[in-house]
């Protein structure tokens, strides 16, 4: 598998639904983006 990229995503957050302040939470999501080993070849006829 060829990975051609990540993707990171980081959310913060300070309050809860009602905007009371709470301790810092922090949400990290990441995943990668591989490349298709058939993906731009051409095939001969």
């Amino acid at each position: 598998m060829l990975i051609r990229k990540t993707v990171l995503i980081r959310d913060r957050t300070e309050t809860d639904e009602m905007g009371t302040p709470r301790a810092p939470l922090t949400r990290v999501a990441r995943w990668p983006s591989c490349a298709i080993p058939l993906q731009g070849a051409t095939r001969p006829t």
